[in-house]
This record gives C-alpha cells, structure tokens and sequence, in this order.
C-alpha cells in the first residue's frame, strides 16, 4: 500500500470512530432526557424527551427522533418506565400530529 492508501484508509476509520462516539453519546443524553422526564412529569411522551433534550440542553443540532423511540422501548424493558395505555397528538408541527404513546415513571 502506498501512503496515501494508508492516509485514506486512517481518515475513514478517524470518521467512523467518531461517528460511533457521537451516535453513543447522544444514545446515553436521550437515556438520562427519559430518565428527567419521568421525574418531572407525572406522565409524559417523546415530545417532552425532545424538548429536554433540545430546549433544556441545548441539544437541537442532532436527530433525535429515531433513537428516542428504542430508547423508550428499553427503558420499559429495564422497568424504568411503563406505557400508560394511552396516546396523545405530538404537539410538534412537524410531526402532522401524529400519536405517541404516553408513558409514567414504573412504581
């Protein structure tokens, strides 16, 4: 291999790594948004994990709405939190009012 095979092939692996530590760290921020929502609300929805994330934190340069939703399914799993049975209309316009789940800190 040449070096600029080389240089190549560190660059893009430099990108990957930190694409991995980015997508890590905002996985660990939506964790500890649904653990704030839950404390701060009696019931709540992805919406209040966004705005805690994006208003409170300060975090709107990142997509978060395809993490938010698995991470919510695993804090349900993990028994921190437990649907409500209930939805709301997302109160965000470009969710064109889709429903999403409400959910409660697990007693």
């Amino acid at each position: 291999m040449d070096q600029l095979t080389i240089g190549d092939e560190l660059r893009d692996q430099g990108i990957a790594q930190a694409l991995a530590a980015t997508h890590a760290g905002v996985v660990r921020m939506v964790d500890d948004a649904i653990r704030v929502a839950a404390h701060r609300y009696p019931r709540f929805t992805a919406d209040h994990v966004r705005q805690i994330c994006e208003l409170d934190w300060g975090i709107a340069h990142v997509d978060i709405g395809r993490i938010i939703g698995g991470q919510m399914n695993g804090a349900c799993r993990r028994g921190d939190i437990a649907a409500t049975g209930m939805t709301v209309k997302s109160s965000r316009p470009d969710s064109r009012s889709r429903r999403l789940l409400v959910w409660e800190r697990a007693r």
